[in-house]
C-alpha cells in the first residue's frame, strides 16, 4: 500500500491506494477522470471496466450479458475500492488510452470487444500489450 499527498509525493497519512503504477495506461493522450459510487458487495481492483445500473446509477464490473444497464462500459477504475459492506464513493477514468490486456474485464468480455464497445468515447483501449 502507498499514501499519497497532494504533492503526489509518497507522503503518509494522507489517502492510501493499491499500488498505482501498475501500468494500465498506456498514456499518449490525456487521461481525465470523475467521482463515481460503486455498488454494495464488490471489491474491485484499478483498471476494472464499468458499467452503470440504470435504476440506481451505481457502478459494477460490466458483464457482457447483463441486462440492468451495466453492460455498457462507461469507465475504468482509477483506483482498488472494497464496497463489500456498502457501496463507495470512488474515481473512474472517463478519458485516456489504457492496455486492455491489463484491465480486469468481466463476465463474456473480450479485449477486442471491450476496445469496440468504447469506440467514439474517449476511452481508447489497445488490443495488444507492450
Amino acid at each position: 500500500m502507498y499514501e499519497y499527498g497532494d504533492d503526489y509525493g509518497v507522503r503518509p497519512g494522507v489517502k492510501t491506494y493499491d499500488n498505482p503504477f501498475d501500468e494500465i495506461e498506456a498514456g499518449g493522450i490525456p487521461a481525465d477522470t470523475d467521482f463515481i459510487t460503486v455498488a454494495q458487495g464488490q471489491v474491485l481492483k484499478r483498471g476494472a471496466v464499468l458499467g452503470r445500473v440504470t435504476a440506481t446509477g451505481e457502478y459494477v464490473l460490466s458483464a457482457k450479458a447483463a441486462a440492468d444497464g451495466s453492460e455498457k462500459p462507461r469507465g475504468i477504475l482509477l483506483f482498488g475500492v472494497d464496497a463489500s459492506a456498502g457501496a463507495k464513493k470512488c474515481e473512474r477514468f472517463v478519458a485516456g488510452r489504457f492496455f486492455g490486456t491489463r484491465l480486469t474485464l468481466g463476465a463474456g468480455w473480450t479485449v477486442p470487444a471491450v476496445a469496440a464497445a468504447f469506440d467514439g468515447t474517449p476511452i481508447h483501449v489497445l488490443t495488444y500489450a507492450p
